[in-house]
């Protein structure tokens, strides 16, 4: 929180509307990495089904295989914010340690692109918790990103738009999973899982190339100078 606080320059109390915020680079890199909420609503909601249909873990059996998953998750999020803090204690640059962290990410989310085929359920359920975690790690970067470059003023409307995006990507990506189950069974979770351990690499290239150099805006949203 002190890090936010720390901008060198004083703001107003204006409140920025969407549209100043919009036009900004910036923001869309934002937007686009909030794309990936999409595959957390998938373990949220699939991941008991998949479980069922796969291993037959019913309703009464859930309850240690999310409890797995939700406390490597927890773990993630406290990993992925110590992450990129020490690397920066290190000297590196605030848009280096930040990538790295979300590459380092998503790396450890790959993996879980092969549950579909794991014989083994509690196999498939640590890959399953160490995705969650890698997400719960990138999500917490993800939103640093927008008070590494923004003035505290506009993190409201461009985490909002980022939210936004992020839930309109997990009610599409649900209902296209489900169209898919029902057309070939149990086989449509390969592509959710192929596309759940992918798409983290996938949405970082883009990021980057959105937003090469993490450069800090000022109140009027330009560039500063460095």
């Amino acid at each position: 929180m002190e890090y936010i606080r720390s901008d060198s320059f004083e703001e107003s109390d204006e409140k920025l509307p969407w549209k100043s915020v919009l036009p900004k680079r910036e923001t869309w890199a934002f937007v686009v990495a909030k794309i990936t909420d999409a595959v957390w609503w998938f373990y949220l909601f699939w991941g008991a089904k998949f479980l069922n249909a796969t291993y037959g873990v019913n309703i009464k059996n859930i309850a240690l295989p999310f409890f797995i998953l939700y406390v490597m998750a927890d773990g993630g999020s406290i990993f992925g914010g110590y992450l990129s803090g020490a690397f920066i204690k290190k000297g590196w640059s605030i848009n280096k340690a930040r990538k790295i962290t979300l590459l380092i990410c998503a790396l450890i989310i790959l993996p879980v692109s092969s549950v579909a085929f794991m014989h083994n359920k509690w196999l498939a359920i640590f890959l399953m918790g160490l995705a969650a975690a890698g997400h719960q790690a990138w999500s917490a970067n993800i939103f640093t990103l927008v008070s590494d470059v923004f003035p505290k003023k506009a993190t409201a409307s461009v985490v909002g738009i980022g939210g936004m995006v992020g839930a309109l990507a997990g009610m599409i990506s649900d209902i296209a999973l489900g169209s898919v189950l029902d057309k070939a069974n149990n086989h449509g979770y390969f592509w959710a899982f192929l596309i759940a351990g992918s798409l983290y690499l996938v949405i970082l290239g883009i990021v980057h190339l959105i937003m090469p150099k993490m450069i800090p805006l000022d109140e009027n949203l330009n560039r500063i100078e460095q």
